[in-house]
């Protein structure tokens, strides 16, 4: 082989040998990936540290506003839960003696100085802890009391309750049970914080079902006592203003004949058209001596 022979063929090998480099270089690369790819969904450890789809989904909803449409915020405010509603004692509290021989009480009007509390004998009363003051510290005869403390027009018909002559019971069955003279319904302070549609609406039920199923009995809606003007003043759930809300509504029932409409506020009201808190024993209920003077009113309207 001459020299000239001998240098193509060493050119030909060199080019040959570099085509064959340039191909392994990238193809070693690939198989390093795909062994560290490997190394890694088959590592148990790595694989548990990343997030799942439902993780993911997770993640992005937390980040998602909340939202609430229009619907359930009605419905919230319908049913709010019960501890929304306050836990308003009834009083027994007495004031203390005067010093002098002013009495502790000065009756509005001496047309109900004493009455005969038999008046009562075939009545049924409907209320929360203002009517357990009432029956607790007044004189009301035979009268069944379906009453108790937080009671509220959202709970009147699942409450069990001991009233008196028919024992305990609920409400349907009591008003199923006999006829009774007179029917008086006074509730609204518990339930001052739900929405007044939702207010109205269960108020509409009761009146329907305590006129159909007493449809000889008078009803009396009683207006709800206010509380005093310190505390509706700053208090944007308590107020005489959310108050006289319901008890305008109570009143709207008032024909003059079936249904009449009584506001003791008439009675207990100081300049503010609040609760006096002379009266008072504290922001929401009376002293002992004034639910006698209560009783007393009552008999003389009804």
């Amino acid at each position: 082989m001459d020299l000239r022979k001998l240098i193509v063929a060493i050119s030909a090998l060199l080019a040959v040998s570099a085509v064959f480099v340039s191909c392994a270089v990238p193809y070693s690369a690939n198989k390093q990936q795909e062994a560290a790819f490997d190394m890694v969904v088959n590592d148990e450890n790595a694989v548990s540290r990343l997030p799942s789809e439902t993780e993911a989904e997770d993640t992005q909803a937390v980040e998602k506003p909340c939202t609430q449409d229009t619907a359930d915020t009605e419905k919230t405010e319908t049913a709010p839960p019960e501890t929304m509603l306050p836990e308003i004692e009834p009083s027994d509290t007495t004031a203390p003696a005067p010093e002098t021989d002013t009495p502790s009480f000065v009756p509005v009007s001496p047309d109900y100085a004493d009455y005969d509390p038999s008046i009562f004998d075939n009545a049924l009363f409907i209320g929360d802890s203002r009517t357990v003051g009432i029956k607790n510290n007044s004189k009301l005869g035979n009268a069944d009391v379906f009453a108790t403390k937080g009671l509220n027009i959202f709970r009147v018909f699942n409450e069990t309750v001991e009233t008196g002559s028919a024992g305990e019971t609920k409400l349907i069955p009591l008003l199923e049970s006999k006829k009774y003279d007179k029917v008086y319904i006074m509730l609204g302070i518990n339930e001052i914080g739900y929405n007044i549609d939702a207010i109205k609406n269960k108020y509409n039920a009761l009146m329907e079902t305590v006129l159909s199923l007493q449809p000889d009995a008078t009803v009396f809606m009683c207006a709800n006592l206010h509380i005093t003007h310190e505390r509706s003043s700053r208090d944007s759930t308590y107020n005489n203003a959310r108050l006289d809300l319901i008890n305008a509504f109570m009143a709207s029932f008032a024909d003059g004949e079936r249904v009449r409409y009584l506001d003791v506020n008439t009675v207990f009201d100081d300049s503010n058209s609040a609760l006096g808190k002379e009266y008072a024993a504290d922001d929401f209920h009376l002293l002992s001596q004034y639910y006698i003077q209560w009783g007393r009113w009552l008999a003389s309207m009804t």
